[in-house]
């Protein structure tokens, strides 16, 4: 059944490297995917951009929202630009309430976001700790009361960039076969970080081997690895 899944990326393109797959897939499946761009990595991940002689902060920034506008386009999502300083990012209470807000109004089942560790962004860690509290505040009746609270959503986080470094348990694969192509297709709406269209091309494949030899469909080439953050309630094992 169609639903509503929310995204909480902090830079401008860690959605779509890590979950574009995932994300087209519940587009085509009729599910409205709203995405928090906490951040549009203007300082920490723009490096190329910065090679320009006379370059300034602002048209970095323009050129990775722009970045980010055309990739969600392909992939379906809907964006939500905080416009937080990157590198160190700092999460303030006005920002808080701003996040709690976002969850109550697009009412998530789904929650994705960066995992709870990793040594070579500081920014991916802060922004996991903050949808961790966001999710709990949005549930809490006595919290902003004008709008309904939320049932919990499921909390997955999405791959990182060095797995084994940063205490990532590939728990769920997610079949993007379908929808890689949409996904590359993404990737190549940003070419300030080009660079790693390869390697989450080799990742996607890498995971698609896994379900394949960790599940029954024989067919899957492609796929996304996530962690559960929370338990999953169901009425039987899948």
């Amino acid at each position: 059944m169609a639903g509503s899944m929310a995204v909480v990326s902090a830079h401008a393109a860690d959605f779509v490297w890590r979950a574009g797959g995932t994300i087209a897939k519940y587009v085509r499946h009729g599910w409205d995917v709203n995405v928090v761009i906490m951040s549009l990595g203007v300082r920490g991940e723009s490096a190329s951009l910065w090679r320009t002689e006379g370059q300034t902060y602002e048209e970095v920034a323009r050129i990775r929202r722009e970045e980010a506008t055309r990739a969600a386009e392909v992939l379906g999502c809907r964006l939500h630009f905080f416009d937080l300083i990157d590198y160190p990012m700092e999460i303030t209470p006005e920002v808080m309430d701003r996040l709690v807000r976002f969850f109550r109004e697009v009412r998530p089942s789904i929650i994705l976001t960066h995992g709870h560790k990793d040594p070579f962004n500081p920014d991916h860690p802060v922004v996991h700790q903050a949808t961790v509290q966001a999710r709990l505040l949005a549930g809490a009746a006595g919290v902003m009361p004008e709008i309904p609270p939320i049932a919990p959503p499921r909390l997955f986080g999405f791959e990182p960039h060095q797995t084994e470094m940063s205490e990532f348990k590939p728990e769920i694969l997610v079949d993007i076969t379908e929808d890689f192509e949409t996904k590359l297709k993404a990737m190549q709406c940003v070419p300030t970080q080009t660079y790693l269209i390869e390697f989450h091309r080799q990742l996607a494949e890498a995971r698609g081997y896994h379900a394949r030899r960790n599940g029954q469909n024989r067919d899957v080439k492609y796929a996304e690895a996530f962690q559960s953050y929370v338990p999953i309630v169901t009425d039987m094992l899948p």
